[in-house]
């Protein structure tokens, strides 16, 4: 990270120190679950002792493994000024991920369909702080075992910013980069890859077929796995924060550890999601404070280990666009640039993960753009304080009109977007707008307003095609 101001920081370095050794300690003496024959064998010939269904790693194993994760990648984007080095730079944003119902400002909710698909992919273009595009919403008018295929075309067409990567649609995103798969392995030797996608280890401690099925495919080609363990105090964690730190960091040690085996420089990101659990339903909680302690604890541990982390801040447990939302999301994205996490993802969501909104998008957005301007460091110098401007002004005065304020108040004072700062008279006149529906006005007008990137049609047609001869329904 490049930015000098000073961390939240959940743990003491004894603290971390203390959440490594535990770690060693159930994954080499209480073991994880691996479901896979085969990827139990993986772990069988690199040494690590196996019963049944139980693999237990070992020191030499977790230590190799954690050396040899990279400390930073890049990942290419379609548009090259949108690809980003993570690790280096500071927090990136991404939208939410397969929310399964649409919430409007007027808080009715809908299934979403490819044509919300496409305006979420053309509102990651619009906004400037996104920097890695996910699909935001799975829709419900298409097979839903081939959604991918028409999430990717419509990623495509609209914006030009990082894609994901799935095993499914690997043959088209060698397509849009003009690539063939040996030569994104080849690029991913050297630091290059194309895209990204997240695997699942299931809480706690197991590594189902599916998650060690999607880390060999991530390994293989190169392909930045975004660790996503998710365990739950009080619910498959224990009922402690401290608990669920320590079981956080089991289930993201033995997916580097898996993943180490297959390919030793293979891309990851320490997810950094754990939640607690709401005792009264049983159930995971999307906003829970412990969350960000959770997150920030999680980000310590990244940095101990030397390689980038990924937190979900963006996903209120509110399920209406009201005060709670905004506080819930505030604190989150406030809380996880402060902890130094690198690739903040959910803006966007609502509604405990379920439900994903354009004009929450946008204020998102907003909400962004201010922390970031709260975090931006001070540069105390003669010329920023204005020395000699206020020894020249003196007591009594005014800055109002001087040419200094003209030419300097744009680029230092944040004026935002959605938010208003106006009167109540005025406000009332207005049509008393909530900030809700001035997002989605603005998400309409952005909308409106959008220009899609240069396309060559033989690639969007290639595409096509593709999506054809695989969805013959």
């Amino acid at each position: 990270m490049d930015i000098n101001y000073d961390r939240y920081q959940a743990m003491s370095i004894d603290d971390v120190e203390k959440i490594h050794e535990y770690t060693v300690d159930v994954l080499t003496n209480t073991g994880i679950w691996v479901e896979d024959n085969e990827a139990r064998d993986i772990f069988k010939k690199n040494g690590c002792r196996i019963e049944n269904e139980k693999v237990f790693l070992n020191e030499k194993v977790i230590q190799t493994a954690l050396e040899n994760a990279p400390s930073e990648f890049r990942i290419c984007a379609i548009e090259p000024r949108n690809s980003k080095t993570f690790g280096v730079e500071a927090s990136i944003f991404a939208p939410a991920g397969g929310a399964v119902t649409i919430c409007e400002s007027d808080n009715i909710r809908r299934a979403p369909t490819m044509e919300d698909v496409n305006d979420f992919s053309k509102l990651v273009q619009c906004l400037d702080v996104i920097g890695l595009n996910r699909p935001a919403v799975h829709p419900s008018d298409v097979d839903p075992m081939k959604k991918f295929l028409y999430i990717t075309l419509a990623d495509f067409k609209y914006n030009n910013k990082i894609y994901q990567l799935r095993r499914e649609t690997l043959e088209m995103i060698c397509i849009i980069y003009g690539i063939t798969p040996e030569k994104m392995k080849k690029d991913a030797e050297n630091g290059i890859h194309y895209g990204y996608s997240t695997s699942n280890p299931v809480s706690p401690l197991e590594l189902s077929s599916a998650a060690t099925d999607t880390i060999r495919f991530q390994a293989e080609y190169g392909v930045p796995n975004i660790i996503a363990p998710m365990p739950i105090g009080g619910i498959s964690a224990p009922a402690t924060v401290e608990g669920t730190i320590l079981i956080q960091n089991c289930e993201n040690v033995a997916a580097i550890v898996f993943s180490s085996l297959i390919n030793p420089k293979a891309p990851v990101f320490y997810g950094c999601i754990g939640s607690v659990g709401d005792m009264k339903k049983g159930s995971a909680t999307a906003a829970a404070p412990e969350m960000r302690i959770i997150e920030a604890a999680g980000a310590q541990m990244a940095r101990y280990y030397n390689i980038p982390s990924r937190g979900a801040p963006g996903s209120p447990d509110a399920v209406a666009m009201d005060f709670q939302a905004g506080a819930e999301s505030a604190m989150g994205f406030y809380s996880s640039v402060r902890s130094g996490v690198h690739l903040i993802t959910n803006m966007g969501f609502m509604g405990n993960w379920m439900q994903a909104s354009k004009a929450k998008l946008v204020l998102d957005a907003e909400i962004i753009e201010s922390v970031l301007r709260i975090m931006q460091p001070l540069e105390i110098t003669e010329e920023k304080t204005a020395l000699d401007l206020i020894k020249k002004l003196g007591a009594r005065s005014t800055y109002l009109t001087e040419k200094h304020t003209l030419k300097n108040y744009k680029k230092n004072f944040y004026n935002p977007k959605v938010f208003r700062r106006t009167t109540f008279e005025k406000w009332e006149k207005e049509g008393k707008l909530e900030a809700a529906q001035s997002a989605e006005n603005k998400a309409k007008a952005l909308l409106d307003q959008y220009v899609s990137p240069d396309r060559d049609p033989s690639i969007v047609k290639e595409l096509e095609t593709y999506i054809a001869k695989h969805d013959r329904r």
